[in-house]
């Protein structure tokens, strides 16, 4: 009976371990830790209700005592694991759990930066949970972590390294999913286009792959790495958190004269590298204009699907992208 609560419990170290390409087959999900003072936190199976809080005798995940925002029953977490339903575009079928919140604690229980209070609120995969109040003088209180899944084991050799998390945009060609790299524990994209359609031009994907990967610029997208299936190319690149310049404009409508000389400037930092390379875009537009920081207001370019490598006889002669 001891070993058995043993193997349930969750007991908290003071040493941040290596987040490894590992099997992680016995966990329901993890707490990846925004807080690099900490490790993640594990919800092993077997259990579906983790009790948190700084007592070992009460709690499946112990914190550690001199934690002292942490009450010796701090909160619950309830897992539930929706049931799996086929996801068509990466061919795989991948359970969308929550977690159900209850706060026990008087300094709190936080989700996207909101105190839970009384009840209980769900936790998303994507969001964050905060145990405490984060302080913002004293960073080894700030105990933050990501829910993230785990997926069912797969042989797909993209997502063996990285935990498909959410979906972020969805359109005609495919879609791009927010994914975790197992390996470095950073945040990544997955733009996942059908091939198989007759809209596509094989040589334009071909073209951005092997353009975008030779691209390596502050001001562009980056390209980590690619898979090819039939019907399906994966492009694993560098997440822009803020979307895309039109969007943001449709939400924040026009904007001020000096952000847009500031984006302005980035935008050409970029395309003067690109055409140094000898590299021609030919489809700049908002929309393929990412965001990566709103303070710096940072922007990179991406899409290089009617990119073109180009001599001094054809270079930007010919045009391409949408009339309007």
């Amino acid at each position: 009976m001891a070993g058995t609560q043993e193997t349930q419990r969750t007991q908290i170290d003071t040493q941040r371990s290596q987040y490894e390409v590992e099997d992680m087959s016995h966990l329901n999900a993890r707490l990846v830790s925004r807080n690099p003072l900490y490790p993640n936190i594990d919800l092993p199976k077997g259990i579906t209700t983790y009790n948190v809080g700084r007592k070992p005798k009460i709690n499946e995940i112990v914190m550690p005592h001199d934690w002292k925002r942490i009450s010796g029953q701090h909160c619950v977490l309830n897992y539930e694991e929706h049931a799996a339903k086929d996801d068509l575009i990466l061919g795989i079928a991948d359970p969308d759990p929550i977690i159900w919140v209850d706060d026990l604690s008087q300094s709190g229980t936080y989700i996207n930066g909101r105190r839970v209070g009384e009840g209980h609120q769900i936790l998303r995969v994507g969001e964050e949970i905060c145990f405490g109040k984060p302080s913002q003088h004293d960073p080894a209180e700030n105990h933050s972590y990501t829910f993230c899944k785990i997926g069912r084991p797969t042989d797909h050799p993209l997502l063996r390294r990285y935990a498909v998390q959410s979906m972020l945009s969805s359109g005609t060609f495919g879609v791009v999913y927010r994914v975790l790299d197992k390996e470095t524990s950073n945040w990544a994209a997955l733009k996942v286009i059908i091939t198989e359609q007759d809209l596509h031009d094989p040589r334009a994907l071909e073209r951005e792959v092997t353009i975008h990967g030779n691209l390596d610029h502050e001001h562009i997208i980056k390209l980590h790495t690619h898979h090819e299936e039939p019907g399906r190319l994966f492009l694993v690149m560098e997440l822009a958190e803020y979307g895309d310049l039109q969007e943001y404009l449709k939400s924040n409508g026009p904007l001020s004269e000096a952000r847009t000389r500031h984006i302005a400037w980035q935008v050409y930092q970029a395309v003067a590298f690109t055409h140094s390379m000898r590299v021609t875009h030919r489809d700049l537009k908002p929309e393929n204009i990412l965001i990566t920081s709103l303070d710096p207001f940072l922007v990179k370019i991406a899409d290089f699907g009617l990119a073109k490598a180009v001599d001094g006889q054809t270079f930007l002669k010919t045009f391409c992208g949408t009339q309007k």
